[in-house]
C-alpha cells in the first residue's frame, strides 16, 4: 500500500518531502518517481538526488512515463512520487 502518491513540481522542497517520506517508510520501502517522457534530462539528476536512500535499504526508481503528460488540473509535466512498503 503506498504511503504517498502525488503530482508535484520539481523543487527542492518537493525533493526534501519525498526524501523524508521515504526515510520515514524505512528499510524495504520503494520510492518510485515517474516523470514526463519529455523530461529525460531529469532522470539522472533525480537519481543523484535520492542515491543516499539506497544506503538506508530504500529502493529508488526514477523513470519516464508517457502517462504523466498533461495538466489534469495540476502542475503540467510534473513528476509523480510514490512510496510503498517499508516498516511503518
Amino acid at each position: 500500500m503506498p504511503a504517498r502518491a502525488q503530482r508535484m513540481a520539481h523543487t527542492p522542497y518537493a525533493i526534501d518531502t519525498l526524501r523524508e517520506d521515504a526515510e520515514w517508510a524505512g528499510s524495504g520501502a520503494c520510492l518510485e518517481i515517474r516523470i514526463p517522457s519529455t523530461a529525460d534530462t531529469l532522470v539522472t539528476g533525480l537519481r543523484e538526488e535520492f542515491q543516499g536512500l539506497h544506503g538506508r535499504g530504500i529502493d529508488v526508481r526514477v523513470h519516464t512515463d508517457h502517462r504523466v503528460e498533461g495538466n489534469c488540473g495540476r502542475t503540467p509535466n510534473a513528476p509523480m512520487g510514490h512510496i510503498s512498503g517499508g516498516m511503518q
